[in-house]
């Protein structure tokens, strides 16, 4: 799905591009909006720190105030560290 998606794209770009340069008035606005969008979705998922789908994310290490880090259904008590 995500190839016919950009080959849709770039066909539909290339589209909006040869009536830029026919002169249509309407395509330099279209084609600035998918400039701008573009770049905001691609600095989004930049700044976001988007990570690739087979890549395990970052955890930070649970501390022991952190409530998270306690077990369900034992009472509040951390199980101690297995050897």
């Amino acid at each position: 799905m995500t190839r016919l998606a950009v080959l849709l794209g770039v066909v539909a770009f290339g589209v909006v591009c040869w009536a830029a340069a026919a002169g249509v008035r309407a395509a330099y606005e279209l084609l600035i909006s998918f400039v701008v969008l573009v770049a905001l979705v691609a600095g989004g998922n930049w700044l976001g720190g988007r990570r690739t789908p087979d890549a395990e994310p970052h955890r930070a290490p649970a501390t022991a105030d952190d409530p998270a880090a306690t077990p369900v259904g034992t009472g509040g008590e951390p199980e101690p560290p297995t050897p």
